[in-house]
């Protein structure tokens, strides 16, 4: 049986702490007493960077790799794949990943290589793979790569477990799954933040760097004049199916943006207004 991506249902995991919990909120998330509470790459000797493909890996890993010779500190990339835990190493491995909106990923892919393969040089609109087409691929277990996946590939690389051609099944228990593994990492970028001054400034000090870094990925997306776009074609209906096969990346998305924003942000949402305090004291 499949999901709404195309996806053999058929994993089965060891339990988690998370399998029967309630819904996250904000308060919860907040809460949680975990290694993304603030601490900074000064504490570490070694780094190891999960390399989520169409969210500013290639700017990101550049500038790590530069840190690293600069400090002389291990810089341990992982791209392509399901993440191999054991690579996250222990207290002093500094932990880092970026994410990027699931749809806008998707189409990012699309453009990429979905169009055609990123090594034909004759790129003749005429032989332009559809996109609808290149959604509904399936691909033969020779050709299958995680990293290609145009469905929930956030929860399937961070949630991990045996494969089949169209990769791992989704459901709520290994969304749980990927979320508990995400609440290891120190430090998750939200792509669409970056160039922000107040954004950049604070994940730059959790680095280590003596001045706000802007990475250069806004140079390689700008979008330039008469460049075809996937996303000024795709129909409605289109997209809709592209949230559909997304929709557990979609949450993890979400809840990375409320559990790694920068402090001052994430304290805002919990802190109580003026108005709420007087009521609660009467």
């Amino acid at each position: 049986m499949r999901d709404a991506g195309g996806n053999h249902s058929q994993a089965k995991l060891e339990p988690t702490r998370q399998e029967n919990a309630t819904p996250w909120t904000a308060a919860r998330v907040n809460d949680t007493v975990c290694l993304a509470s603030g601490r900074s790459l000064a504490s570490c000797d070694r780094v190891f960077f999960l390399h989520m493909r169409k969210a500013a890996g290639t700017s990101m890993r550049a500038l790590l790799e530069s840190i690293g010779k600069r400090r002389g500190i291990e810089i341990d990339t992982q791209e392509g794949g399901i993440l191999h835990q054991p690579r996250m190493g222990g207290a002093r491995t500094f932990r880092i990943t970026c994410l990027r909106d699931p749809l806008e990923r998707v189409f990012s892919l699309y453009n990429f290589q979905g169009r055609w393969p990123r090594a034909d040089q004759d790129k003749d609109p005429e032989q332009a793979t559809p996109f609808a087409e290149w959604l509904n691929t399936i691909p033969t277990p020779r050709t299958w790569r995680l990293w290609d996946e145009s469905a929930d590939y956030y929860a399937k690389t961070l949630s991990g477990g045996p494969l089949d051609q169209r990769g791992i099944a989704v459901n709520e228990r290994r969304l749980a799954l990927a979320r508990a593994v995400l609440e290891r990492f120190d430090l998750v970028l939200i792509l669409e933040r970056l160039g922000d001054p107040a954004y950049d400034a604070w994940w730059s000090r959790r680095l280590g760097l003596p001045h706000p870094k802007r990475l250069p990925w806004h140079r390689k997306t700008r979008r330039k004049q008469n460049k075809y776009d996937i996303r000024d074609h795709i129909t409605d209906d289109q997209r809709a199916e592209v949230v559909a096969r997304n929709r557990f990346d979609i949450a993890l998305y979400q809840y990375a943006r409320e559990r790694f924003a920068p402090p001052q942000e994430r304290f805002a949402t919990t802190l109580p207004s003026p108005a709420n305090d007087g009521a609660d004291r009467k």
